[in-house]
């Protein structure tokens, strides 16, 4: 499958790739190794003329690629946790987009 962020060095998606799996044993948590990871991504969308909106829809389709997705057909604490695990890194790339 191709990545959703066009023009991203590689070796910053791998990292984030990476940070995602890890985050995804205890969703409940938002490592800071997984916010640097964010942002590095949205560093380099925001660098190639990507507006705020653009980059949230790219992040969202980078977890999506990587693994990570809610059931909404379930209920319970692990898809929860990864719902707000969602919100924080999409809450992360707002932030940083805009710093």
């Amino acid at each position: 499958m191709e990545s959703a962020a066009k023009g991203v060095d590689p070796q910053k998606l791998a990292r984030f790739q990476a940070e995602l799996a890890s985050a995804q044993k205890a969703p409940s948590t938002f490592p800071d190794s997984l916010r640097v990871a964010v942002c590095e991504i949205v560093d380099a969308l925001k660098a190639n003329g990507k507006k705020p909106e653009e980059v949230i829809i790219e992040i969202r389709q980078l977890c999506l690629q990587f693994g990570v997705a809610s059931n909404q057909y379930t209920s319970g604490q692990a898809n929860r946790g990864i719902f707000g695990l969602i919100d924080k890194i999409i809450s992360s790339c707002i932030e940083h987009y805009y710093t």
